[in-house]
C-alpha cells in the first residue's frame, strides 16, 4: 500500500486520540494524562523511549534499517507540543474539555494526535528508512521553556551524531500577520 493510503486509513484513529486529548488538556511542564496517553500510543512500536526527568516529555528513537553510504546516519526529528492553555472552552463540542479552566484552544491536540499517526506509518516502513527518526513530545510550550527543558535533557543527542540541521524554517519581520502582511498602522 501507498503512505497515502496507508495515512487514510489512519485518519480515524487520529480524529479519535485527537478527540481523548482534547477532553483532557493539562498545562504546563507536568501533563501526566497526557504523557501516558502518548506512551500507549506508541506501545508496541520500535521505538526507543525516554522519558523526561524535570517535565512529562516523551523521545521516541526510531532506527531505521535501511543501509546508508556513510559512517554516519542521518537523523531527523519531528516535534509536537502537547500542554493545553488556561482558557475556559465554551465551544459546544462532543468532545469539549472536560477539565474545568483548561482547554487545547491552540491546536496541541492535534499535533500529539497527528505525530502519533506519523510514528505508525514511520515504523511501518522502517526497513526503507536510511537513518533515524526522533519523535519530541514536548510539554510546556506555552511559556513554560519545554524545548529548553528537553535540549537540557539530551533530545538533541538522542539519536547519536548525525541529526540534520533545521530545515524549513521561515522568518518573518516582527510586523507581519497571517493574514496580511502590511505594518501594524495601529
Amino acid at each position: 500500500m501507498s503512505i497515502t493510503t496507508d495515512a487514510r486509513e489512519l485518519q480515524g484513529e487520529i480524529a479519535r486520540f485527537r478527540h481523548e486529548l482534547h477532553q483532557e488538556p493539562e498545562i504546563g511542564l507536568n501533563l501526566p494524562r497526557t504523557q501516558e496517553k502518548v506512551l500507549k500510543a506508541l506501545d508496541g512500536l520500535p521505538f526507543e523511549i525516554t522519558l523526561g526527568k524535570s517535565t512529562t516529555s516523551v523521545t521516541a528513537v526510531l532506527r531505521g534499517s535501511a543501509p546508508h553510504a556513510s559512517a554516519t546516519k542521518p537523523a531527523v526529528l519531528l516535534r509536537a507540543d502537547m500542554d493545553g492553555l488556561p482558557v475556559q472552552e465554551r465551544t459546544g463540542a462532543r468532545f469539549s474539555s472536560k477539565i474545568d479552566g483548561a482547554m487545547h484552544a491552540c491546536g496541541h491536540d492535534l499535533h500529539t494526535a497527528m505525530l502519533a499517526g506519523a510514528a505508525t506509518l514511520l515504523a511501518e516502513r522502517r526497513d526503507q528508512l536510511a537513518g533515524d527518526v526522533v519523535l519530541m513530545f514536548q510539554p510546556g510550550e506555552e511559556g513554560f521553556d519545554g524545548a529548553g527543558h528537553m535540549i537540557r535533557e539530551g533530545v538533541l543527542e538522542a539519536p547519536g551524531a548525525g541529526l540534520m540541521p533545521p530545515m524549513g524554517c521561515t522568518s518573518f519581520p516582527p510586523w507581519s500577520r497571517m493574514a496580511g502582511s502590511a505594518p501594524n498602522q495601529g
